[in-house]
């Protein structure tokens, strides 16, 4: 991770960084690497559904996160999956790993930071 996602401990401040520099940096690693917008999108709705899912869920159930978990987990190895067919290059599992491997039960907060980071990255991508 480049730009550190909080800029304070108690993980209640997000970097406005997060969304400025670490983004603009992604989409263009990503461009570099010839990821196609659609296999961007692809992982950017399988967050997005995830993140759904942990919203619909919360309301009913605190341990709605905790839950889903796994599913969210779920995406590292699908990208794997997705290098080892051509369709991602390395930065995309570096963001993808880098982001998603340090976020447990107790971190909710941080995975629905990095979908607005995500959400970002998209928006950067499509400018070109």
């Amino acid at each position: 991770m480049g730009v550190k996602m909080f800029l304070d401990d108690k993980k209640e401040i997000v970097n406005p960084e997060l969304f400025v520099t670490e983004a603009k940096n992604y989409a263009d690693k990503f461009r570099h690497e010839g990821i196609n917008k659609s296999q961007i999108r692809r992982y950017y709705n399988e967050v997005l559904q995830q993140k759904m899912k942990v919203e619909l869920f919360e309301d009913n159930n605190k341990n709605a996160f905790s839950k889903q978990l796994p599913y969210i987990k779920m995406i590292i190895p699908k990208a794997f999956y997705s290098r080892s067919r051509g369709n991602v290059g390395d930065e995309f599992i570096k963001f993808i790993s880098e982001y998603l491997r340090p976020i447990t039960a107790e971190s909710s907060r941080e995975f629905f930071v990095f979908c607005d980071l995500f959400e970002a990255i998209v928006a950067y991508y499509a400018e070109n």
